[in-house]
């Protein structure tokens, strides 16, 4: 008994890295260099439903071909999935208890409207219905190595290719039919450095996109899982463009990537080829140029049909997650 609590112990504490901050800063005094580009914002969703708060982390994050918003709230091994519609209101939320501390469920979406969510330390996949009823579970533990540590984390849907999971502990990506039949997978591994993959998600050309949590890049294959490259690196600037310090989720629409930097409290666009576009760090109320308020600790970044993006995270000082809608279209000074 005490060597199993000694293992889960050292388990906790090296998982609770990928996603940690790495190095101090001080994100939150904002300061718009000249012309730089920003974003409106448009809403922020999920205050207060009947007194009760929404969120206590609001983590994965994933908006339908209807704009209805699901979120991934998490209360240590206790999880809701969060339905919005895509008016920001607040429509139902489906419950989920793991047997361990999972910390994170990750969401997608497929074209009919049915949502996906893995637990990143279980042999668990639940696929719900649009409306949040369960419909199927999947628990078979065959296709991941548990000798190995195992830990899925991104989940991720296209027509045509079917879901992709990343194998954060086997640095691999596994994909799955929307029954849970496995399919095929292929490995990360490129003769480097241990390749980490955290989220996951695809561009209109079936190339994939993987967040490499542990080098601190972003990394582009092909739908056969061939090698294309990647783009960033640690940097202790946040205003450095190739920079980052804790990627955690990755989103695609319309030729661009944005990508939530944890630890640097900040959103980057890029474009597909990993050319810096534009970042969402602060915001103000009346969707002016932002200068009063800062995101924290972004840990979900989607976008809807027309290209807007959606992070959840943080509000410095107000001390809980919210959903926050940001324009498509960028503003200057």
């Amino acid at each position: 008994m005490r060597n199993v609590l000694i293992i889960t112990g050292l388990f906790l504490v090296i998982m609770s890295h990928a996603c940690m901050k790495k190095a101090p800063s001080d994100p939150h005094v904002f300061v718009t260099p000249t012309n730089t580009p920003y974003h409106k914002l448009l809403a922020i969703i999920g205050d207060d439903v009947d007194g009760e708060k929404v969120f206590s982390t609001a983590r994965g994050l994933v908006i339908d071909n209807n704009g209805n918003i699901f979120v991934n709230n998490r209360i240590f091994i206790d999880h809701e999935v969060v339905k919005f519609n895509k008016h920001g209101d607040y429509i139902d939320a489906w419950s989920y208890t793991t047997t361990v501390a999972s910390w994170d469920l990750f969401l997608t979406v497929d074209s009919s409207g049915n949502v996906y969510a893995n637990s990143r330390c279980e042999c668990f996949i639940a696929k719900l219905d649009n409306n949040l009823n369960l419909l199927e579970t999947w628990e078979d533990c065959s296709q991941w190595n548990t000798e190995e540590e195992s830990k899925k984390t991104g989940i991720h849907y296209r027509d045509g290719v079917g879901l992709l999971i990343s194998d954060y502990g086997n640095n691999s990506i596994k994909r799955f039919s929307t029954s849970g039949q496995y399919l095929s997978g292929f490995s990360l591994i490129a003769g480097e450095a241990m390749i980490r993959g955290f989220d996951i998600t695809t561009d209109d050309a079936g190339n994939i996109y993987i967040v490499d949590n542990d080098n601190t890049c972003i990394r582009k294959y092909d739908s056969n899982g061939n090698f294309i490259k990647k783009w960033g690196r640690l940097s202790y600037t946040s205003w450095d463009q190739d920079g980052l310090q804790s990627p955690c989720a990755i989103a695609y629409q319309g030729g661009k990537i944005a990508v939530a930097d944890y630890n640097f409290d900040y959103v980057k666009i890029f474009d597909t080829e990993g050319n810096y576009l534009s970042q969402i760090r602060a915001f103000s109320e009346d969707g002016e140029k932002p200068f009063n308020k800062t995101i924290v600790s972004p840990l979900g970044v989607a976008f809807d049909s027309e290209g807007n993006v959606y992070v959840s995270a943080g509000i410095y000082g107000e001390g809980k997650d919210r959903i926050l809608k940001f324009s498509s279209e960028m503003f200057y000074e």
